[in-house]
Parts: C-alpha cells; structure tokens; sequence
C-alpha cells in the first residue's frame, strides 16, 4: 500500500503580525485585499478577520446582536496578538452582502458602508483603548485603471482612504 505523498507548507512562528486586517470573504476581492495590504501599505504580516459584509454589523446591533458580538470578539482577541495595536478596516463597492442586508439600512448602501466604517472606527477605539492606530479604506471597483497585461479581467479595484 502507498503511502500517500504529503505537501508540507511553511508556519511563521517568528513574525508577529504587524496588524489586524477586517474585510469581506467575497472571493472576487480577495486578490485585491491582499495586494492592497502588502503592496500599498507595506504590511507583510497580518492577522485577518474575514467576514461576509466586512464590518456591517456594525449598523445591525438592533436587528442581530449576535452578529456585532461576535465581530467584537474576533477583533478583541485578534488585537491581542498584534503587538502594534493597528488596525484596517476595508468595505468594498458591489458587496453581495450589503446588498442582503440593505432592508435594514437607512441610507443607500456605499453611504451605508462608509458610515459603517466611521462608526467601526468608534467601536473599536471604545472596546479597545490599547489600539493605536485604526485605518479606513473603500475598495472601488473601476474599468479604467491600470491592469497588467496578462489579466483576463476588464476590471480593476483601486482603494481609497476614508477619513472621519
């Protein structure tokens, strides 16, 4: 009988991250996310918090509790093990989970998502006073921008700093 071959991958105990990184799972964001924290804001480790919609439940602590409780839990716990105390928060444009949610919503949803950001921002330095440093950012889908030549894609994510 054989044995069957295993793939072995690196483990990083050594590196502490340098920040914790809340964003949507939307699979098409992904490579976006990622090349946005390591290339634009040179963060070569961090610790993510994926969730569907991102910070969104920040606006649902009426309607689902449990949903802002376990965000604060993720990031309370996530924070504990970046010795910077920072922090960045990105919504994206076009999130399919904003969009189920937006009953509940006062406002149109990319107003609706920079607010979330703001008050995120809030929660967390309340929740979390050790935090030092808490950044904002919307992730912006276009069809103009630069893309490299080898991308199947016509479209492009550029992200923008929010400020509160």
């Amino acid at each position: 009988m054989d044995t069957p071959k295993r793939l072995y991958f690196p483990l990083n105990d050594e590196t502490a991250p340098e920040a914790v990184v809340v964003h949507c799972s939307a699979p098409r964001f992904q490579d976006a996310f990622q090349g946005f924290v390591k290339t634009e804001l040179k963060i070569a480790h961090y610790a993510p918090i994926i969730i569907p919609g991102s910070v969104s439940s920040v606006s649902l602590d009426l309607a689902m509790p449990k949903r802002l409780k376990a965000l604060r839990d993720y990031v309370e716990f996530m924070v504990d093990q970046v010795p910077s105390r920072r922090i960045v928060i990105i919504n994206h444009e076009d999130c399919r989970m904003y969009a189920s949610l937006s009953k509940f919503f006062r406002q149109i949803i990319p107003t609706q998502q920079i607010l979330d950001l703001g008050k995120a921002a809030k929660l967390f330095s309340n929740w979390l006073p050790v935090l030092r440093q808490i950044e904002l950012y919307m992730a912006k889908i276009s069809t103009n921008g630069q893309i490299a030549a080898s991308e199947a894609t016509k479209k492009s994510v550029y992200f923008e700093k929010v400020v509160f």
